[in-house]
């Protein structure tokens, strides 16, 4: 009687970490967790990057759940550290930056960008884009640099 319910223990363990294993596998956001590399922000709120800037996204992680990002805002470099609580979520800041003179409309989209990163809430990675998003709907949309 006791070998038959160690064997149920184990039994049902293991199907347990195979169901676990299978759901992960299935939401790529949570499997491949925040992807390691450079992205570039194609859209703020549906709105595209000013021509004239380029803003940029890098994640090196530390661990599994927490890293840092670093990047360009359009005018200054930023840093700042990440870390992630549960699948499809994530709490990036403080945001340090340098502090480059640059003239509007420039500043102001990098002022929202910052406001913007500063208060993702949660990320989505589709096949080359990463989606991060707050509780009032902000969106900013970024495609991967190609290696």
């Amino acid at each position: 009687m006791i070998q038959a319910l160690n064997f149920i223990k184990r039994f049902v363990a293991v199907a347990l970490v195979v169901l676990g294993l299978t759901l992960i596998a299935q939401n790529p956001s949570y499997a491949g967790g925040i992807p390691q590399g450079d992205w570039t922000l194609t859209s703020l709120n549906g709105q595209p990057a000013l021509e004239e800037t380029q803003i940029t996204i890098k994640f090196d992680s530390d661990d599994e759940s927490s890293g840092k990002v670093s990047g360009s805002g359009g005018c200054n470099l930023y840093f700042a550290g990440y870390s992630t609580r549960e699948p499809g979520q994530i709490q990036i800041g403080p945001i340090g930056s340098t502090f480059r003179g640059c003239q509007d409309p420039i500043i102001e989209q990098e002022a929202k960008y910052f406001r913007a990163l500063g208060s993702v809430q949660n990320y989505e990675v589709g096949d080359s884009t990463l989606s991060l998003t707050n509780s009032e709907d902000t969106k900013l949309v970024f495609s991967a640099v190609p290696q």
